[in-house]
């Protein structure tokens, strides 16, 4: 694995297992240090993604208050994301 390497798990709980395992791996192996791939669940995935377009510009987004204007396209919480299910 590399450090630019990625996995993506469906709970945080797999992805904390999966770091220590890692780092289990790695000290077996007699390393005092490594570097880590990046272990992370959809959601975290997905929000880095969201905050990385829109600090570097590839999102669009506007600011709220000027009547026409919208607001900045953001992920749903998984409260939110409940809610809209039930409706």
């Amino acid at each position: 694995m590399t450090f630019s390497s990625l996995i993506l798990c469906p709970s945080a709980r797999l992805a904390r297992s999966i770091q220590t395992d890692i780092a289990h791996q790695q000290i077996q192996a007699g390393k005092g240090q490594w570097l880590s791939p990046a272990v992370l669940t959809l959601s975290q995935w997905l929000d880095g993604v969201i905050e990385e377009g829109l600090l570097t510009g590839a999102i669009a987004g506007t600011t709220a208050g000027t009547i026409g204007e919208q607001s900045p396209p953001y992920a749903l919480s998984a409260f939110n994301e409940q809610l809209l299910w039930k409706k």
